[in-house]
Formats: structure tokens, C-alpha cells, sequence
């Protein structure tokens, strides 16, 4: 297979990846000119969430419950697709759940809610490519602002919603939550265990003892962590793949099984944060890739980048992910030739132990402590 990093800023981020994670790669050498960086950025992040746990900083509380999805360090975990499973299991027990995003690297500063019938596919560089997907699959009202809080009371107040799903939100420690998930890749949790810019670590590893459960991508998560969360495991599983017209015009009922992955050859296209993690993932479904083109992580594809990769792929099947597709979607006019052979990957998230997971939610959903006697 051909690797084609067609970014030049991904090589490098990569390079960083390969240094924080595996303490490998040509910026080894540089990386300890980083570490008074990274201490102090620990220091920094230690000290800012102690104000908190003290009392010394109070966070702001909304008038519905708050569900925080987050992680402790940089990169894909899967934390999106884990919040659509929660949007639904919610929905299954009578909520009328809204997620919460910043959209990061979307082009609009406004606060915005985007339903599933308000949403424009052509304003989803607005919106950001998470919050784009979201409402194109999900079925959820979400609250797009960098300012968390205001966005809640909007959903609660436009939408009806009563009960906030907080996506990214381990460090948004300003809003309270009522209940706190923290995502960790089970194979490599923690990289070199540093705070950046030496290491992937958002915060030191100790904040955890602040999370309420452990959600392990992959069977078993490969360390031993000092917290009193609970612990469950799951991951994102492939359930088909479906052209993407059909994909845009919502025409679920056309996804092809993955047995095609077997029957061409592929050109994989990702700007996701874990494309390695893409890269096994389509392997260990069969299929046979020929060239893996990467984009750098939220990358807002342009109109000739696609036609690039429509020129290198040749004759080859292109497949994505659901969230490179809806960085398509601000591309007008996507009918040009050789935009039929684009497959978009369907996958959910599910639970490896789904059976106990759902009555611990709703447990700790129906036990949480009402607003008045904590007010």
C-alpha cells in the first residue's frame, strides 16, 4: 500500500504523534528542549482544576442535567460516536437529550443551534464537521458556541431539551456536570505520560480521579490507573459502507454490506485523529487498500484537493469516514466525475458490556442529586 500524506503539516504532526506516543521519530532528539513546557503546562492545568475541587471557583450550573464526554489527552478516541450512543440510550429512557460542542475549526464565531430540520448541509463549515454529522445521522438538536453555557440555555429554551450531553468537555471544568465520562484509548492510554507539548496529555493522569467512569476503546485498557471511576468498555464498529450520494440524501436503506471491502481495490482518504487506527480498522475488515491519502485532523476539504484525489485514485473505490463526509458538504456542485466512486463508512459505537453499562447510566442518570439540594 502507498502512504500519501498530501498535508505538509501532517507529516509533521505524525512526527509529533510518533514522539509523544511511542518515543520514536526524528523529533525524539528535540523533545526534551519541551519538557519545562510541559511542566509547566501540567502545573498550570493542575492548578486550574484544584480552584475548582476547592471551592476557590464556582462552575456554572444550567437548569438540566449535564453528561460531560471527554479525554486526557490529544487525538481521536471516539468520543463523538460515544455521544450519539448516549444521545440514543436517552431517548430509549424519555429524554430529550442536546449535545454541547465547541466546533472546533469551523469557520463562524455565532452561537448557533442546528436541528435536524434546520440543519444546512451547506453551512457545515459553520457548524464544524462533528456538530455537521451529528445532525445529518444523530437526530439531536446541538448547541454549537465556545461558550458552553450559552448554548445549554438555549437548547433547553428553543428545543425543549432536558438533558445536556457536553462533547470535549473533561476540561470545560467552568460548567457543572452532573455526571463525567472520560474516553482512553485501551492500547496506549496515556503515550509517554506528559502534559504537552512533550506528551499527548491534556492534564496529569491524576485528574481522573475526578472522572465518574472509565469508557476503554478496546477490550482492556493496558495500565493501572489510581481512580475510583468505574470502568466499561466498548469501541466503533463498522456496519457497512453506502455511496456518497446516497449517504447526503440520507438513503440509509442502500448501505452495502462490508463483504464489498473484500470485492476492489480502495483508496483510503482520512482527516481523522487516530489514521493509523482507520488504517488497521479497514485491514482488519478485509479490505484491500491501495493508497492511504491523510488530511490533517478537522482539515475543510477544497474543491481541487478532491479532484487530486479522484486523479490519484485512479480506478480505485474511495472510501471515507462519516466525519471526512460532512467536510464535504460545503462544497457546492459535488456532481463531477469520479465523485461515484466515493463510499462513506457507516459505524456506531457499541458497548463490549452493554448489559451492565445501560442500567449503571440509568441509575446514576435517576439517583443524580436534584437542582434544589445543591443549590
Amino acid at each position: 500500500m502507498t502512504l500519501v500524506p498530501i498535508m505538509k503539516n501532517e507529516t509533521l504532526r505524525r512526527q509529533w504523534l510518533d514522539m509523544a506516543y511511542r518515543g520514536r521519530g526524528p523529533l525524539r532528539w528535540a523533545a526534551p528542549l519541551t519538557l519545562p513546557a510541559s511542566w509547566l503546562y501540567g502545573a498550570g492545568a493542575k492548578a486550574r482544576r484544584s480552584r475548582y475541587e476547592r471551592g476557590a471557583a464556582k462552575p456554572e450550573r444550567l437548569p438540566a442535567p449535564v453528561v460531560s464526554i471527554g479525554n486526557l489527552t490529544v487525538g481521536g478516541v471516539g468520543k463523538t460516536p460515544f455521544t450519539l450512543f448516549l444521545a440514543a440510550a436517552l431517548r430509549e429512557m424519555g429524554y430529550r437529550p442536546g449535545v454541547l460542542m465547541r466546533g472546533y475549526r469551523r469557520r463562524s464565531n455565532d452561537s448557533l443551534i442546528v436541528t435536524p430540520e434546520s440543519f444546512d448541509p451547506s453551512r457545515s463549515i459553520d457548524y464544524g464537521d462533528e456538530a455537521s454529522m451529528i445532525a445529518h445521522i444523530g437526530g439531536v438538536p446541538i448547541g454549537v458556541d465556545a461558550n458552553r453555557s450559552r448554548a445549554g440555555a438555549r437548547l433547553i429554551n428553543e428545543c425543549g431539551v432536558d438533558m445536556l450531553l457536553l462533547d470535549d468537555g473533561f476540561q470545560h471544568i467552568q460548567l457543572h456536570r452532573d455526571l463525567d465520562f472520560v474516553l482512553l484509548d485501551g492500547e496506549n492510554p496515556f503515550g509517554n505520560g506528559r502534559c504537552l507539548p512533550h506528551g499527548p496529555l491534556r492534564e496529569p493522569i491524576e485528574a481522573l480521579r475526578g472522572a465518574d467512569a472509565l469508557i476503554v476503546r478496546g477490550e482492556r485498557l493496558q495500565a493501572r490507573i489510581d481512580s475510583p471511576a468505574s470502568c466499561f468498555s466498548g469501541g466503533l464498529r463498522w456496519t457497512g459502507i453506502v455511496a456518497l450520494s446516497a449517504w447526503l440524501a440520507r438513503r440509509w436503506d442502500e448501505t452495502r454490506s462490508l463483504q464489498a471491502l473484500q470485492e476492489s481495490d480502495w483508496t483510503l482518504v482520512s482527516g481523522v485523529g487516530d489514521p493509523g487506527r482507520l488504517e488497521r480498522q479497514a485491514a482488519d475488515y478485509g479490505a484491500r487498500l491501495a493508497r492511504h491519502v491523510q488530511f490533517a485532523d478537522h482539515h475543510w476539504f477544497e474543491r481541487d484537493e478532491i479532484e487530486a484525489v479522484l486523479r490519484g485514485a485512479q480506478t480505485n473505490l474511495i472510501l471515507m469516514t462519516e466525519k471526512d463526509a460532512a467536510r464535504l458538504m460545503s462544497l457546492a456542485g459535488l456532481a463531477q466525475p469520479g465523485m461515484d466512486r466515493i463510499y462513506v463508512i457507516r459505524a456506531r459505537w457499541e458497548m463490549n458490556d452493554r448489559a451492565a453499562f445501560l442500567p449503571w447510566f440509568r441509575q446514576r442518570i435517576e439517583t443524580r442529586p436534584s437542582r434544589a439540594s445543591v443549590d
